[in-house]
């Protein structure tokens, strides 16, 4: 009898999704206005879709496959959703974005062009402040201005010595900050001067000054004086002039006083009338006499009104001659214009007479 064998294979088939969302990015934990690029990472058949859904952010939805860009303004924890599709169905998942608010308050700086000044002088301030601040109060003890609300307030005077604060208060969108600094104002050292007094142009005054502190002493302006670093000087000026007897202390302040020289300033300027070019040494040229000229515009004319001699040199003077060639003796025409040093101009014209 025959056997037979019956053999059986089954064939097991399994079905379900094949798909997975998945997705990546450098960072879930960002700050206010700070923006994400998210980079899928799904496996599957034929994947055709991608919708994504950010909760929270600026830009609320994408069908890119790796969306760039998306940003969040407000501070929170927010869902994104990535679903694909592909030849199977569709998957999903989410995850959380962390959006804090990452500002800090601002921080209060500033800068002078110096911390340490005379008595009278001024300083200027520089804001250094960071966080983006929106307004500046300012107050300078026993200054002048005392208070100001500019960015970088200028020219700030002290008129007392002393050790005074300033303060800066600053505001932002994020909060406050304050920051005091301190300007020490060295006082002047003391000087007297004497001698106020009235002269004629070309006269001289004696000027006396008498320092009560230690330093170093000079005159200001040194013009017309004898001596610029003595207490004791002469003054001829041709101008009425105020001089500062000045002494620069130990802490490198100067102080001051002042004596002024009164100057009657009558207009003095002349044209000899007559001249004698013969080389004895005496009344050889011809000049335009006077105090307190500065500028001149000289011209001689002989009698047919060739010009034989022009000049705008206050020491420069005729000698008779033309083109090198001495002229006889005769009556010559000249004209001038002049400038004094009080701001006067003027205008002259006569005749000269060349002696032989």
């Amino acid at each position: 009898m025959k056997q037979l064998a019956l053999f059986v294979t089954l064939l097991c088939v399994s079905f379900g999704y094949s798909q997975t969302a998945d997705f990546t990015t450098p960072n879930f934990n960002i700050c206010i206005n700070d923006c994400i690029d998210f980079t899928d990472a799904s496996t599957g058949t034929n994947i055709s879709t991608w919708d994504w859904t950010f909760n929270g952010a600026d830009t609320p939805t994408s069908t890119n496959q790796n969306p760039t860009g998306i940003c969040y303004s407000t501070a929170g924890t927010f869902d994104v959703t990535l679903t694909i599709t592909d030849d199977n169905g569709t998957n999903d998942i989410t995850y959380q974005v962390t959006v804090s608010n990452c500002a800090t308050g601002p921080t209060a700086a500033f800068t002078a062009d110096t911390l340490k000044v005379c008595k009278g002088d001024c300083i200027s301030f520089t804001d250094l402040s960071t966080g983006d601040p929106t307004s500046w109060s300012w107050t300078f003890t026993d200054a002048e201005p005392e208070m100001s609300n500019v960015q970088n307030p200028q020219n700030i005077c002290y008129d007392s010595a002393g050790v005074f604060d300033v303060t800066l208060n600053i505001t932002s969108d994020t909060g406050s900050d304050q920051i005091i600094s301190t300007v020490i104002v060295e006082d002047l050292p003391i000087i007297e001067g004497y001698g106020d007094t009235i002269i004629d142009i070309g006269g001289a005054a004696l000027i006396e000054a008498n320092p009560i502190d230690p330093g170093i002493f000079f005159w200001d302006p040194a013009d017309d004086l004898d001596c610029s670093t003595c207490y004791d000087a002469i003054a001829t000026p041709l101008l009425t002039t105020t001089y500062y007897p000045s002494l620069e202390g130990l802490n490198g302040c100067i102080g001051r006083d002042t004596v002024m020289v009164y100057v009657n300033f009558e207009e003095i300027v002349e044209v000899p009338s007559a001249f004698s070019p013969n080389e004895d040494g005496l009344n050889d040229t011809l000049k335009v006499l006077g105090l307190g000229i500065t500028e001149i515009d000289f011209k001689i004319f002989n009698r047919y009104g060739q010009m034989v001699f022009s000049s705008t040199e206050l020491d420069e003077g005729w000698d008779g001659t033309m083109n090198g060639e001495t002229l006889n003796q005769g009556v010559f025409v000249y004209t001038l214009r002049y400038s004094l040093i009080d701001g006067t101009e003027g205008e002259k014209s006569g005749n000269i007479t060349l002696i032989k």
